[in-house]
């Protein structure tokens, strides 16, 4: 795997473990091991939102702003996240199936009209 890749897969495992401490009532650990996370990585994969979300859970809400604030506004990032690239369906392909879905209707619409046409009861033509 890529260092980029690493760095991005490690970010995300970073957020998993906070999640997971958070729910087991241990959001100083996750703060802790957020901010070793952040300092090793930068903000790759959103770092600092999950800590200001630790430091939410752990009862420090002006650290958690100072951390929100520290994030760039949407309009000065380059492109789509990791998270969003990877967890959506790519375009192309999702043109592909429905022009294949459009294809299949088509060439169903004869025997659909055929299938109206014929009175109830009737068998197929």
């Amino acid at each position: 795997m890529a260092p980029p890749a690493r760095d991005w897969v490690a970010a995300v495992a970073a957020q998993e473990l906070a999640r997971t401490l958070v729910a087991r009532g241990q959001a100083e650990e996750a703060v802790t091991m957020l901010a070793a996370a952040e300092a090793r990585l930068g903000d790759a994969g959103g770092l600092a939102v999950a800590r200001a979300w630790a430091e939410e859970r752990a009862g420090r809400r002006s650290a958690a702003l100072t951390h929100l604030e520290r994030i760039p506004p949407p309009s000065r990032l380059h492109g789509d996240s990791p998270r969003r690239r990877y967890g959506r369906w790519p375009e192309e392909a999702l043109q592909a199936e429905r022009r294949t879905a459009v294809e299949a209707a088509l060439l169903r619409l004869p025997a659909l009209a055929a299938a109206l046409a014929r009175e109830p009861g009737e068998g197929p033509a």
